[in-house]
């Protein structure tokens, strides 16, 4: 039931603001006789390009995120959800214009849904998600590096409570930053961590970061972004908005449409 509610709480998810006059990418689920399959479109001089069908299979797939590296390759990510609601993790990479095959990121959880992705400055790439073993949610991460994923590793400290929406950019130091919801006394409120990334190191370091300065993030990319979604969209899950040239918040959650 947990996972069910879960779910729905991200489907249901909704942003007030969208982003800027820069060009964008804008990826979504979309659903098909078959299940859902997910699109993509670029945004070029003020006009949203054809779609195009990046994973077509017989999933019902859900949650799509995008990342992308200085060599102008992309990183998709989504949730694949099986007919008992367990979901796992997917990707895939872009190289020119081919996608890989979908290959599985993690399924160590029964329930992993809400991926976000960003590159850091050495190119390495880092997807934060929210995953359920039955009890209640945490927030995960895991990086790619020279082909490989590393072993999921738990974000937020161990407790009772719901950890749930992660988002993630650069701070003005080149630092990973990660807010995620967190369910206290009185409601959801965020949480901040940081990640060093100057190291070469695979080891994750992770250090204090002020609330106030991803606050900050947030406001000036809000009002700096006011792309809409192309009004091909009609998908019913979470989508995501991408901004290549913003390193601070490179991409946001996008709500979907209820039928």
């Amino acid at each position: 039931m947990k996972i069910l509610t879960t779910l729905s709480l991200l489907l249901l998810l909704c942003l007030s603001s969208f982003v800027s006059a820069q060009d964008a990418e804008f990826i979504w689920a979309e659903d098909d006789y078959s299940g859902s399959q997910i699109y993509l479109s670029q945004h070029k001089n003020g006009v949203w390009q054809p779609a195009q069908k990046i994973i077509d299979d017989h999933n019902l797939n859900i949650l799509p995120t995008l990342g992308g590296n200085s060599k102008n390759q992309r990183l998709a990510v989504w949730s694949t959800v099986d007919n008992k609601a367990k979901s796992v993790l997917k990707f895939s990479i872009r190289n020119g214009n081919h996608w890989t095959v979908p290959q599985i990121l993690t399924d160590q959880m029964p329930t992993n849904l809400a991926p976000v992705a960003v590159f850091d400055a050495n190119d390495i790439g880092w997807v934060f998600w929210s995953a359920n073993n039955g009890e209640d949610d945490d927030i995960y991460v895991s990086k790619y590096e020279q082909g490989i994923w590393s072993n999921p590793e738990m974000v937020n400290d161990e407790n009772n409570t719901p950890d749930i929406l992660p988002e993630a950019g650069l701070d003005n130091n080149g630092n990973i930053w990660v807010s995620w919801q967190q369910l206290q006394d009185n409601g959801y409120v965020d949480i901040t961590r940081s990640y060093e990334t100057k190291s070469q190191s695979k080891m994750l370091t992770s250090n204090a970061i002020t609330m106030q300065s991803v606050t900050q993030i947030k406001s000036r990319s809000n009002l700096d972004n006011n792309i809409q979604p192309p009004k091909m969209f009609k998908g019913r899950s979470r989508a995501t908005m991408y901004f290549p040239t913003n390193k601070t918040r490179p991409s946001k959650p996008v709500k979907g449409y209820l039928h």
